[in-house]
């Protein structure tokens, strides 16, 4: 799970070390629950995420300077297409649980995954 939101992190903040912070502060949010979630047979996963997208991707924060090939590709796309796509394609959600994470209408989630995708398939090759 850890490595799954730090992937998620990292396509949205594009910078190591806010992804770092975001997946730290995601924790945090939830770590007084973590008991009830096992108990209960929760998937913590999508609430993890969903506290990281508040923290950077819904404050609407710009993006980090990374520049590895995931930074250089998913750099082209907006914050919202950034999260569709790193929801869906990277972590592999649904999209009716990635309109849950980025607290967005279904609508609007695959209109950004569809702007996201149709912008990825037009860039270079890394």
């Amino acid at each position: 799970v850890a490595d799954t939101l730090y992937r998620f992190a990292y396509a949205i903040t594009l910078d190591l070390g806010t992804a770092s912070q975001a997946v730290q502060h995601a924790y945090k949010e939830v770590s007084s629950d973590l008991e009830r979630f096992y108990k209960e047979d929760i998937n913590v996963l999508p609430l993890l995420m969903a506290a990281c997208w508040q923290t950077f991707g819904g404050a609407g924060k710009p993006k980090g300077s990374g520049t590895s090939a995931v930074a250089t590709l998913m750099g082209g796309l907006s914050l919202e297409e950034r999260g569709a796509v790193a929801c869906v394609d990277i972590v592999g959600v649904s999209v009716a649980e990635a309109t849950k994470i980025m607290k967005s209408e279904e609508n609007t989630v695959r209109q950004l995954l569809a702007s996201g995708r149709g912008k990825l398939m037009a860039s270079e090759p890394v």
